[in-house]
């Protein structure tokens, strides 16, 4: 049998039973609240997204687990006929659930006084998980492992790749806000979505790639996580600590002040530094691209001939310090909550991820409102003068509002980069690229 369809056929049984035996999970850990309660499980009230009985719930959850238990030992032994017309149905289906279960979660993020309907998260989160069992198996009918010819996989299925980054940024958020519920600090409820998404994008990236072409190299990838570690993680920790010691030693008293909306619901805090940050930063990055010192700097960080998810990392830590001076401390001298400016560094960096991917992607309405790996790649390209636009970081409307939105259509960018092809790609030469003479 042709490897890349064995290969297809693993992907669609890896994941048909993964997301039955998430379902049983959850099945399983209400019913055991119930009958035998365990101090090491959420309460059995917490499993709970309504006020229907819960032997009429159980008896609807068995249901739904043969139907999915069945339904995944048939595509494992590839005994489940492809019919088009029911992936057709299922997609419809699928995708109106997914788009409902992903409104219930945005609901009850922002809204304090929705109905504990909304803010059920054990719920909310496993009619995720039916809704991509759903869309699985509708695109398993677009696969027919008798016909080789037809090289079908789940990402041709255009649909799944406009839900996979609100599907995960959904998963991400309500990580997140589950991990602050149980006590955990911002930084550790940040950083364990941030790097479960990282993981699962490399593997995206393994099997779904946009452009197979765009590949790392061995040296990339070393240069890319140096970046990381240093940039993107230590020296935003040690610019915090300092300018916290500086402020308090300065005068004498706390930072913090009462000018930041601490009163207002955590999503909506959030959702106001996203907007005010990507403000200061649109305006920076456009001056990053005008304004040739700056440019030398940021230089840097378009010099990859390729994007793909570690690259995001790459900055100058001297471009990396003009944003910690806009992104984080003025929020800090406003009195920000460290959850909320937690809350902030998980959309940056997943969307930041996202964004840099080589994944098989599909934003539709949403390049209008984040900045996607669709709009994004236009700014990378290898032409300045189309490389001008999409400014945007975490969100695109100050590009839309201030006329720097691009994003042809039915056109992929080609050439990514820069124009001097002798730019070092490495490490230790990048730091000092923007003060040697070319």
């Amino acid at each position: 049998m042709d490897k890349y369809l064995i290969r297809s056929h693993y992907v669609y049984v890896v994941l048909a039973w993964s997301l039955t035996f998430l379902f049983f999970l959850r099945v399983g850990a209400q019913a055991l609240q119930r009958w035998a309660p365990q101090t090491y499980l959420p309460a059995f009230n917490d499993f709970q997204g309504s006020s229907l009985p819960y032997w009429l719930l159980f008896a609807s959850q068995l249901i739904i687990l043969i139907l999915m238990l069945r339904y995944s030992w048939r595509i494992g032994a590839n005994r489940l006929a492809v019919n088009a017309r029911a992936g057709k149905l299922l997609i419809r289906i699928g995708s109106i659930y997914m788009f409902g279960s992903l409104a219930r979660v945005a609901v009850g993020l922002t809204i304090p006084a929705a109905p504990a309907w909304f803010t059920s998260w054990i719920p909310a989160t496993f009619h995720l998980v039916l809704a991509a069992f759903v869309l699985t198996i509708s695109a398993y009918h677009t696969f027919d492992l008798r016909q080789p010819c037809e090289r079908t996989s789940m990402m041709d299925f255009k649909i799944t790749s406009y839900l996979l980054y609100p599907s995960f940024v959904a998963l991400a958020v309500m990580m997140f806000g589950a991990l602050l519920d149980a006590g955990l600090s911002p930084l550790i409820a940040a950083y364990v979505p941030i790097i479960l998404v990282g993981i699962a994008i490399v593997a995206l990236e393994l099997r779904f790639s946009e452009r197979p072409d765009w590949k790392p190299k061995l040296t990339d990838i070393k240069a890319d996580a140096a970046f990381m570690v240093a940039v993107q993680i230590a020296l935003p920790r040690m610019l915090a600590v300092a300018f916290v010691i500086a402020v308090s030693e300065w005068s004498h008293v706390t930072y913090a002040t009462s000018w930041w909306p601490q009163s207002w619901p955590l999503a909506i805090q959030i959702i106001a530094m996203v907007l005010l940050v990507d403000f200061l930063r649109y305006w920076l990055h456009r001056a990053c691209h005008h304004f040739v010192p700056l440019w030398r700097l940021h230089e840097v960080h378009h010099s990859p001939d390729i994007l793909y998810v570690l690259n995001v990392g790459r900055f100058h830590p001297f471009e990396k310090s003009l944003h910690f001076c806009l992104d984080t401390m003025p929020f800090l001298l406003l009195g920000v909550g460290p959850d909320v400016i937690a809350g902030y560094f998980l959309l940056y960096s997943v969307n930041g991820f996202f964004q840099h991917s080589n994944v098989r992607l599909h934003y539709g309405w949403l390049n209008y409102v984040v900045g996607s790996a669709e709009t994004h790649r236009w700014h990378h390209a290898r032409d300045p003068l189309i490389a001008a636009c999409n400014f945007g970081n975490t969100t695109i409307v100050w590009d839309l509002m201030f006329r720097t939105w691009y994003l042809p259509k039915q056109i992929a960018v080609q050439d990514i980069g820069i124009l001097d092809r002798r730019y070092p790609k490495d490490f230790w030469s990048q730091m000092a690229a923007p003060f040697v003479q070319r």
